[in-house]
């Protein structure tokens, strides 16, 4: 350090001679003055080549011999690679001797280490040991402690996992081994038990669910339990929860704050940035303007006019002054700030959502009602006999959904208007789903779009057809017969009284004993056509009531008969198939009673003896509903296309066959169809009467003997009277129900 101050000095004292002229002896001061710069640095690298020796020294002292080591070969290196001539043998012999000492002692003082470290692990081992039998017999009772409380907990398979730990450490413990035996046994008497019970009460459950669907629920739609209704509509998260779920807290604060409810706020020409500015400071959020923006306010007017608006939220604000500028300006939530920026530089991110819309776009099939009544023998010609009614007539069918392709172009002209598709965003069909590659604000409006959808094309209407018959019948009758054409108690019929020979007994017969007075009478009051009706819907006759015979044997004979009824019926019959349909879609209800009967015969001549072979038919009776329903717009009202049938079969009629051998009863089933065809109009939960029969049987029948049947007691003991009236009316009732399944739900879960 001395030579280098007394360098400086003389430098100072040349730069004063320089500014005095003196220039004498400038080449010899040049020379000795680079002379005196060389001995500086030789003598600086020595001092350095010292400092790093004394450093090594003294790592080595503090034990560092790692240290000492590098720094004794930095001081080789730098001897050998030493830029002057200059004698180092000194400091290279120093460092070596230096260097190999310190490998020396680490040796030594690694193998101490080791040493150490050995009589250490030595003692420990012999620690351990010594205290292995008290360490593993304290083991063995804490398991055994937990093992006896876990098995009065019934928790056996861990006792005897326990068990065989504690047989594991000592396997001599017959206690452990008995404890473990009786642990087993009584597991598996409680897997015995537990099974007996769960079949049991599976058993239980299998009859319950059975009783369970015995009730007849009269609801159109039933729902599950609001818990399991909650956990099903839980099965699926949408976009936006989704992208809540990652979405940041600053991010979230920022959309929160932007909902929050402006009391009052109006701009009268205010410039726009102060418009932002009092924006930020009302809500605390920072707004951010891009280039674009800038550049188009440097431009433009850049003022803001908005009038008075109330009670809204921020966010409405912001996009009433953000669509009034010009250009139209948007914004959008980045880097925990909004950005605002023209609409045709800010974008928003677009996301990958699929839509499930097969529900919209799969057309609802229609299902048209088989034919229900008896065919003719004339390839369905409808004006031969049994008569045809085609219940599942060829009418034009509608669809019931939208197409996809109109689907993709609604949702694109909803989402995007007339422009059509920007840039990176698209909407499609592919595999039934609609893929959307839009933004989020756009998925919004699709989802809402999808649920008008699905209200509009997912709207059910329930249609039920009442046939109700109602009858009131009345029939009265009383006479009297003198005889009885079929058995008489009077031993001589009346002979030949048509002129034929026909017999009829006798009611009132005298013979005298000479036989020249013989005389026979009979008075039989029978009417032509009997009391009531069998045929359909009537069912009602003549047949039962009170009967008293009156025989006198005497010198005459006499037998009359007395009968007299009277019967009164009321029936009341309900026939209502029920069925829900889609909107436009063709459905129909089908209940019917198949039997089989012999319809047709035919001969077979390939034997000796021609055989008649049956053919079998099949008659179908019952009911049939076939809707098409239509909701108006408004969803008051349904346009109903209906076509209620009801058939009813009567008593048949036979015929028999006879050829050769062989004899065939041939049925003649007789069937009844009351059918309406018809559109009308239904309030939604209303009914109306589309339409009737009304039927009326007026009988009163007379019948006795002229003259007599004129007189009073006469002509009763002489006769019969009979009336009989007989009333049926037919309703034919349709109501309708409108039903949407989604406000279903909301309904019962609010």
């Amino acid at each position: 350090m001395l030579l280098v101050e007394m360098l400086l000095l003389f430098d100072t004292l040349l730069t004063v001679l320089m500014l005095l002229s003196d220039r004498s002896g400038d080449i010899r001061d040049l020379q000795r003055r680079m002379v005196d710069e060389k001995k500086v640095r030789l003598q600086q690298d020595v001092f350095e080549l010292e400092r790093l020796y004394l450093d090594g020294r003294r790592a080595m002292d503090d034990g560092s011999y790692d240290k000492a080591i590098t720094v004794f070969d930095q001081i080789l290196e730098r001897i050998r690679w030493f830029p002057f001539d200059y004698d180092l043998s000194d400091q290279q012999n120093r460092a070596r001797q230096s260097k190999e000492e310190s490998i020396r002692l680490q040796n030594e003082y690694a193998s101490s280490e080791k040493r150490e470290r050995e009589m250490r692990i030595l003692a420990e081992a012999e620690s351990e040991m010594a205290r292995s039998v008290s360490f593993i017999q304290n083991r063995i009772d804490e398991i055994l402690r937990q093992a006896r409380r876990l098995f009065a907990e019934r928790d056996y398979e861990r006792v005897i996992s326990l068990c065989d730990e504690v047989l594991q450490l000592d396997p001599s413990r017959k206690d452990v081994r008995a404890l473990r035996r009786e642990a087993a046994e009584l597991r598996h008497l409680y897997e015995v038990l537990d099974t007996s019970l769960q079949t049991q009460l599976e058993w239980d459950r299998t009859f319950l669910s059975q009783l369970e669907s015995e009730i007849p629920y009269t609801d159109i739609f039933n729902f599950p339990t609001r818990e399991e209704w909650l956990r099903i509509s839980r099965q699926e998260l949408s976009l936006e929860d989704r992208l809540q779920a990652v979405e940041s807290q600053q991010e979230k604060t920022i959309r929160s704050r932007l909902k929050v409810r402006v009391a009052s706020v109006e701009f009268e020409d205010e410039p726009f940035e102060q418009v932002i500015q009092f924006l930020r400071e009302l809500s605390g959020i920072n707004f951010v303007l891009t280039k674009e923006a800038s550049d188009s306010l440097e431009g433009g007017d850049g003022t803001v006019r908005l009038a008075e608006v109330t009670d809204l939220p921020l966010e409405n604000v912001l996009n009433l002054v953000l669509q009034g500028n010009d250009p139209p300006f948007t914004y959008v939530i980045r880097s925990g700030a909004v950005l605002i920026g023209p609409s045709d530089s800010v974008r928003n991110d677009v996301f990958l959502e699929f839509y499930e819309v097969s529900d919209i776009t799969k057309d609802k099939p229609d299902f048209r009602a088989p034919r229900l009544a008896l065919e003719s023998n004339s390839d369905g010609d409808e004006g031969g006999a049994g008569g045809l009614f085609d219940i599942g007539g060829e009418e034009d069918s509608q669809e019931t959904t939208l197409d996809s392709d109109i689907l993709v172009e609604l949702v694109i002209n909803a989402l995007f208007g007339d422009e059509g598709e920007p840039d990176g965003e698209s909407v499609k069909i592919q595999s039934g789903r609609l893929v959307a590659n839009t933004t989020l604000s756009n998925h919004r409006k699709l989802v809402q779009l999808l649920k008008a959808l699905r209200k509009s094309t997912g709207v059910m209407v329930t249609v039920e057809s009442r046939f109700i018959d109602l009858q009131d019948n009345f029939l009265e009758s009383i006479g009297v017969d003198y005889g009885n054409p079929f058995n008489s108690n009077l031993p001589n019929p009346i002979n030949d009284i048509d002129g034929a020979g026909t017999q009829i007994a006798s009611g009132f017969e005298i013979v005298d004993a000479q036989g020249e007075i013989d005389v026979r009478a009979a008075v039989y009051n029978a009417f032509s056509l009997p009391l009531g009706s069998s045929v359909s819907p009537f069912n009602l006759s003549d047949t039962g009531g009170f009967a008293l015979q009156y025989n006198v044997l005497d010198s005459y004979a006499l037998e009359a008969i007395l009968e007299a009824n009277q019967k009164m019926q009321r029936t009341k019959k309900l026939d209502a198939p029920r069925v829900t349909a889609f909107n436009t879609q063709i459905s129909h209800s089908l209940v019917v009673d198949q039997s089989a009967y012999i319809e047709d015969a035919e001969v077979n001549q390939t034997g000796v003896v021609p055989v008649i072979n049956p053919v079998i038919g099949i008659l179908n009776s019952g009911s049939i509903l076939q809707v098409r329903p239509t909701v108006s717009h408004d969803r008051k009202y349904v346009i109903l296309e209906i076509e209620p049938t009801l058939a009813v079969q009567l008593p048949s009629r036979f015929k028999t066959l006879t050829l050769g051998l062989t004899n065939l009863n041939v049925e003649f089933p007789v069937l009844s169809v009351t059918n309406i065809k018809t559109t009308v109009t239904i309030p939604d939960g209303g009914t109306v009467l589309v339409g009737g029969l009304k039927r009326t049987i007026t009988q009163e029948s007379r019948s006795g003997i002229p003259v007599l049947s004129r007189l009073p007691i006469l002509d009763l003991l002489a006769g019969r009277k009979g009336n009989a009236r007989m009333q049926s009316n037919l309703f034919v009732l349709i109501s309708a129900k409108i039903t949407v399944i989604r406000d279903e739900e909301e309904k019962r879960f609010n």
